[in-house]
């Protein structure tokens, strides 16, 4: 009987300790190599304006007349460039005037850069410029254009 007690003892012993380790070896399945095809087009870039306001309503007001200029912003000036080619793509929006006595005084170029298969990008900033007196006495509407335009100018433009 002693010995039955001291052998259970033991063998218990050893379970508790970690004396006793077991293994099995698992058999992976073989998993079949399956190609697929990868199909690489060159694709395209598209690139839209932002909608673009003047500040409030921008009138000829008695301060031009008083101070010689008066001071307006154009608000969302930028676009979203779409970019589905092999390299990065990159417009630059000027902001520009010929009327005479305007003059962009901020932000008169804005960058808009797409990395290879992208997503549209979206850039927006505001461009102040300054509106004098000679300008408010021109005939005819002076404008402000904006356009867009790659290494080479495509001539997309805005005028306000």
């Amino acid at each position: 009987m002693k010995k039955v007690i001291l052998g259970t003892t033991l063998a218990t012993s050893l379970l508790l300790v970690g004396g006793i380790t077991a293994s099995a070896d698992v058999a992976m399945p073989e998993v079949p190599s399956v190609p697929f095809a990868v199909t690489i087009t060159e694709g395209t870039s598209s690139f839209a304006f932002n909608d673009m306001n003047l500040n409030g309503t921008f009138e000829i007001s008695p301060a031009l007349f008083t101070n010689g200029t008066m001071t307006g912003t154009i608000e969302n000036v930028g676009g979203t460039l779409t970019n589905l080619t092999r390299s990065v793509n990159r417009v630059t929006i000027r902001v520009s005037s010929d009327s005479e006595g305007i003059v962009i005084t901020e932000n008169g170029d804005v960058a808009v850069e797409a990395e290879a298969i992208s997503q549209s990008v979206a850039t927006s900033v505001d461009t102040t410029f300054t509106f004098n007196r000679q300008t408010a006495l021109l005939d005819g509407t002076p404008t402000i254009t904006v356009t867009a335009s790659d290494t080479t100018d495509s001539g997309n433009g805005h005028e306000l």
